[in-house]
């Protein structure tokens, strides 16, 4: 493999104090007097072997490390006194002189020897053993980095007296044995330039080598990956970091981007080798839900991070931690042996089978602000989302869901295109403005009340028997294709109109809250449950319908209401209209009344046997008759009646004797230890059985 050679800056170090004789001087004018051993350090910055142009051209560059470790074997010295193991050899700044530890002298100027340098300095090394290095695990400064930056040189054969250079010391020529990752960050259009800051980088690489000092080659890289945390320049958006040599699996996780408590993380689209002594450049995209890649380029050494896109594979990145977990626990269910991984990896086909498997996911309540990475869930068919901070949830690319239930969210944005089979669709308590439907034409129930919906498109959802859309901004609603529409809530919305003559299977309807001044309901003949109250009626029409049971048409403007085809009526709520009379003849089975509130200067009740709650306060009545009704659980509610709408007048109340008897002996003028459940014979009500 290609690598770095050194280049020379002088910074010759001398040790000790040794004279020569004339004539060594004369034949090796290079060799210091006094046998000190000195050295000068530099290291190639253009690429080994990348020179194109001419080959024997190399830029240099001066080596910026402050220590070095430095082995002489002398070959024909036999008492080994002038062998040298591991001294340490130190300077100041880059281009100062070299200082050793200890004297380190030649055995001559003939002698021949075997040299290895390295740096920086590790003081385990012993030149019996094989020499292991590691980086730092904390590279965020210039000072860490340079710390890691494990270089080596060796000479063999080595004759001070030829070879040493005219500043009389070893032209120490470092060649780097580790990999320098550049990586530069582009938000694109996906995050502004305020929000793309304060960011951190996390590294996944192994980090430790272990080296052969007879030639300088990394023998193997040792250890397991760690953690690696580059030098960041938030300005630039780059990092700079130095690893092992290493080939990076495509499974495994390379690198953490960290942005506002959201982890962005990247792997390797296939298996990459990351050689010994080469610079690379990578550019990362940072979309909101994945991550693009370019292709990795070999750098100068020295390089700004920098490298051309070449649109390499989208990785999708499981960005909220909350929902990672929780999917991550399903596909264990799916497959035991996922047991214990801490991350998604789609381009793991294990884990991405586990994924597709996942037919239902429950993370109601957890926070989750975030479902990016949903879409590799393409077997899913119910989702249960509610009660969390998502903004937005687009699950176009999960077409078998069935039932989706994401209330209770702060959703601005619901993606359902796509999604044919969806029946079951809960989205009340939302900030939707709009709602696409126009693909779920299998849906036939839909909550989407509480948002902010101007209009609803409903024309191809044909299968609807549910619908509540109250409490929208609704100003029209077209309910012509939905004739299988069984319960319609449209309550608080700004209806002045609803024509639902095509609907009439409706068993169910509440469009209270609204500004309807009419409503005909004449073909919805299946009608058991009507609430229409607050709104601007004048006309009702309820005609045909024999089976309404409960009728809440209080708060309006009513002058007339007929109820003659409403036999099986038991609850009528039809207060504060403008009422004059209300015939009830026909409704026997009536069980509750509150006609408070009105003109009705008559009431007939006598055909009403089973009623047990009666409000007619505030009405102009003068007589009330109760003797067709036996019941003493009674809620009686028939004071404050007048005779102008202001003027009190005395309300004559008919009882049974037995009625009469019943309430005296129970006390009537004690109402609260009386046991009917309420009676209020205020403002001149006289009792009379006659």
């Amino acid at each position: 493999m290609n690598s770095y050679k050194i280049a020379l800056i002088s910074i010759c170090i001398m040790l000790a104090s040794c004279q020569r004789d004339s004539d060594v001087t004369d034949s090796f004018p290079n060799y210091p007097d006094n046998n000190q051993v000195g050295i000068s350090t530099s290291v190639e910055k253009g690429v080994k072997g990348m020179q194109t142009k001419f080959a024997d051209e190399v830029s240099y560059t001066t080596y910026s490390g402050k220590t070095l470790g430095l082995c002489i074997d002398c070959l024909s010295d036999d008492g080994g006194s002038h062998d040298y193991t591991n001294v340490k050899w130190s300077t100041a700044d880059a281009g100062a002189s070299w200082y050793s530890e200890s004297q380190m002298l030649w055995e001559s100027a003939e002698s021949e020897n075997n040299i290895f340098a390295y740096a920086p300095y590790v003081t385990s090394y012993s030149s019996s053993s094989t020499l292991t290095f590691a980086v730092k695990s904390d590279q965020s400064t210039e000072e860490k980095v340079t710390a890691s930056d494990f270089a080596t040189f060796n000479a063999d054969d080595y004759v001070p007296g030829e070879d040493l250079t005219s500043g009389q010391s070893i032209p120490v020529l470092f060649t780097h044995k580790m990999v320098k990752l550049f990586i530069t960050f582009n938000h694109g259009d996906v995050f502004t330039d305020d929000e793309f800051t304060n960011y951190t980088v996390s590294v996944k690489a192994k980090g430790e080598v272990t080296c052969d000092p007879s030639d300088g080659s990394v023998i193997t890289t040792t250890a397991a990956a760690s953690s690696i945390v580059p030098m960041i320049s938030q300005e630039n958006n780059t990092a700079e970091v130095i690893i092992a040599p290493q080939t990076i699996a495509a499974d495994a996780q390379f690198i953490e981007l960290t942005i506002n408590n959201t982890v962005y993380s990247f792997t390797m689209s296939s298996d990459y080798t990351f050689e010994s002594g080469r610079p690379y450049s990578l550019k990362i995209k940072i979309g909101k839900d994945k991550i693009e890649t370019t292709s990795v380029t070999v750098a100068d050494w020295d390089a700004e991070a920098d490298v051309t896109d070449a649109g390499h594979t989208n990785y999708v990145v499981f960005t909220d931690a909350a929902f990672q977990s929780a999917v991550i626990e399903e596909m264990v269910k799916e497959n035991s042996a996922l047991s214990g991984i801490t991350f998604i990896d789609v381009t793991d086909p294990d884990q991405l089978a586990a994924l597709k498997s996942i037919i239902s996911l429950s993370i109601s309540n957890k926070l989750i602000s975030s479902v990016s990475g949903i879409k590799y869930l393409t077997g899913l068919k119910y989702l249960y989302c509610d009660g969390n901070s998502l903004s937005e949830l687009d699950l176009s690319d999960n077409t078998g869901l069935t039932d989706l239930y994401c209330a209770g969210n702060k959703l601005t944005n619901l993606n359902v295109s796509n999604i044919t089979g969806l029946t079951n669709l809960y989205c009340y308590y939302n900030s939707l403005s709009e709602l696409d439907l126009s693909d779920n034409t299998g849906l036939t129930n839909l909550y989407c009340s509480d948002n902010s919906l101007s209009e609803l498109d409903l024309s191809d959802n044909t299968e609807l028997t549910y619908l509540d859309c109250g409490g929208n901004s609704l100003s029209e609603l077209d309910l012509s294709n939905n004739t299988v529409l069984t319960y319609l809530d449209c309550s608080g919305n700004s209806l002045s109109v609803l024509d639902l003559s095509d609907n009439t299977v409706l068993t169910n309807l509440d469009c209270s809250d609204n500004s309807l001044s009419e409503l005909d309901l004449s073909n919805n003949t299946g009608l058991t449950d009507l609430v229409c109250v607050s709104n601007k009626l004048t006309n009702l029409n309820v005609f045909n319908i024999t089976g309404l049971t409960n009728l809440y048409c209080y708060d309006n403007s009513l002058s007339e209401l007929d109820l003659s085809d409403n036999t099986g009526l038991t609850n009528l709520y039809c207060s504060d209209n403008s009422l004059s009379e209300l015939d009830l003849s026909d409704n026997t089975v009536l069980t509750n009344l509150d006609c408070s509130g009105n003109n009705l200067t008559n009431l007939n009740v006598s055909n009403n046997t089973g009623l047990t709650e009666l409000n007619c306060l505030f009405n102009r009545l003068l007589t009330l008759d109760f003797s067709n009704t036996e019941t003493a659980d009674y809620y009686l509610l028939c004071g404050n009646q007048t005779s102008d709408g202001s003027t009190s007048q005395q309300l004559t109340l008919k009882l049974t004797a037995a009625q009469e008897d019943y309430w005296e002996n129970t006390g009537i003028s004690n109402l609260s230890n009386n046991p009917l459940a309420d009676i209020s014979l205020n403002s001149n009500v006289v009792v009379t059985n006659d």
